[in-house]
């Protein structure tokens, strides 16, 4: 459960976040109204505002979170603060006219993604059983591959004119946001994440939104030089204040309504099955003449491979879970039959006792004895024997054969 200043601070998220977006909105609208003649300019600054302004969000999240949530929010932090050191980098490349592709700003931009692994790895050790988080690797190597495939085939095409490096830049960065949101979606599924503001929701929204940003950027980039003030160019601002905003209200607290429970179950079993058709376009693809038509295949058999293997993961995780539930129905059942034992054996107690106090004939009372007994354990045959100490013998008193 979030402490009370956690729960404060989700209620008091919308202050940073509406004074982050009216610096924003204020160059993004210089941008569109092209002051100056300096549209491009306006822009480059609307988007570093808009990073930092990320930054500023997610570091204030961090201060307001304690114990694994406050790690996870600080790992994700570091991982905007090096996308806004990218940023920062681009701008001087951009001031100074040497704007290249690739650039050192890249190795900060994709760093993004170490620290959103980091912060899945760390979200997820301790909090699922290891089949569940071994499963949710495999669940993230599957997406990875199956989204790097899809991005390929729909970019390669056109990119003839660039070398490997630029061409793999093109599909890295809206597939590290992409499966990111993927990845995260899959563990937020497994934690049972509430679905509310103070969640992981927000922050896989503003992930899925910066891919999609950057696939639609990528594919204009294809087709030619990209004019300043396009909507995609504010698009990218707005996403970085949702990631910053997301960071801000990361939290892994679960639900307890048994309707979500169930549906995220189904979806987690649809997962391997969707993977395959999205193998099979790749393997498709493949079988052209492409030069990365080897690197599709490769793809495309990747998913097929991780998806048998979640599935498997799946089998055994239900063939154990059953083990486990007869097991426990078997402790269950035993601790009843030992619950059931000792009453019926104190009611016996209970019952010699009223009537030794009640009965005056000694053959009735031992014949309440035997009656008494025989409810608890098997005792047809029963005989009672008194043991007298002057002589050493016993005395048979009752017996029934």
């Amino acid at each position: 459960m979030m402490n009370r200043k956690e729960q404060l601070s989700t209620k008091t998220i919308w202050r940073p976040l509406g004074m982050g977006a009216l610096w924003v909105a204020i160059p993004a609208i210089l941008t569109a109204l092209n002051v100056g003649g300096q549209q491009a300019l306006w822009e480059v600054v609307h988007w570093t505002v808009a990073t930092w302004g990320m930054v500023a969000l997610g570091v204030w999240g961090w201060r307001q979170a304690e114990g694994v949530t406050r790690q996870v929010r600080g790992v994700l932090t570091l991982g905007l603060i090096s996308y806004a050191l990218g940023q920062l980098l681009w701008d001087v490349q951009w001031l100074v006219g040497e704007v290249q592709f690739p650039a050192f700003s890249d190795v900060f931009y994709l760093s993004v993604s170490l620290f959103f692994m980091a912060a899945l790895v760390i979200s997820a050790h301790g909090r699922l059983s290891l089949a569940d988080e071994l499963a949710l690797y495999l669940d993230t190597s599957m997406i990875f591959t199956a989204q790097a495939s899809m991005i390929a085939i729909f970019y390669v095409p056109r990119a003839a004119s660039l070398d490997g490096a630029q061409t793999a830049l093109l599909v890295a960065y809206p597939v590290i946001f992409l499966a990111a949101a993927g990845a995260g979606l899959v563990g937020a599924l497994k934690a049972h994440a509430r679905f509310m503001l103070a969640s992981p929701y927000p922050l896989l929204g503003g992930l899925a939104f910066s891919g999609l940003c950057w696939v639609i950027w990528n594919s204009m980039f294809l087709d030619g030089p990209i004019l300043p003030g396009t909507w995609v160019g504010y698009g990218f601002s707005l996403a970085h204040l949702i990631l910053g905003a997301g960071v801000a209200v990361w939290d892994l607290t679960p639900t307890e309504h048994l309707r979500s429970l169930i549906w995220a179950r189904r979806m987690l079993r649809l997962l391997p099955v969707l993977a395959i058709p999205l193998a099979v376009v790749a393997l498709m693809w493949g079988q052209t003449d492409h030069v990365l038509s080897q690197w599709l295949n490769l793809g495309g058999v990747g998913v097929i491979m991780l998806a048998l293997l979640r599935q498997s993961l799946l089998f055994w995780e239900r063939d154990s879970f059953f083990v486990r539930e007869h097991a426990a129905l078997r402790r269950a059942e035993q601790a009843l039959t030992e619950r059931q034992q000792a009453e019926r054996a104190r009611q016996a107690l209970l019952d010699i006792m009223r009537g030794g106090i009640t009965t005056t004939d000694l053959a009735d009372f031992l014949s309440l004895v035997h009656r008494t007994i025989n409810r608890v354990i098997y005792a047809e045959n029963f005989f009672i024997s008194l043991y007298d100490k002057t002589t050493g013998l016993f005395e048979e008193v009752y017996c029934v054969d």
